[in-house]
């Protein structure tokens, strides 16, 4: 994780075994969270039936699914085309007249919901 590289470089001048505590205080930091996603999404059976659809879609993992599910209770009856809007990957052609610039994704869209 690049993280964990960072802590390390941090901590490059203090004693081995302190970064190594740090490290595994981390983890355990990383673990809990993850077991307390686990937690919230295996109360609700929708939410879990939600999770696993998305995890059958290839590179979405837990942590994909998980963040893709907050999204999801956040914005409820969103459709496909704000989605994308909202996450920044909606092209935004550049033109005016005859002028056709390149099409790039707008990356603040997401401001527009968060009002």
């Amino acid at each position: 994780m690049r993280q964990q590289g960072s802590l390390r470089l941090g901590f490059q001048d203090a004693p081995l075994p302190a970064i190594d505590a740090l490290l595994a205080q981390y983890k355990a930091a990383l673990a809990q969270i993850d077991r307390l996603i686990d937690e919230q999404v295996a109360a609700d059976r929708a939410r879990q039936q939600q999770r696993e659809l998305l995890r059958t879609i290839p590179g979405v993992g837990a942590l994909s699914s998980a963040a893709l599910l907050s999204l999801f209770w956040r914005l409820p009856g969103i459709g496909a085309e704000a989605l994308i809007a909202y996450i920044g990957l909606d092209p935004r052609p550049r033109e005016s007249g005859s002028y056709r610039g390149t099409r790039k994704l707008s990356s603040g869209a997401r401001r527009n919901f968060d009002d």
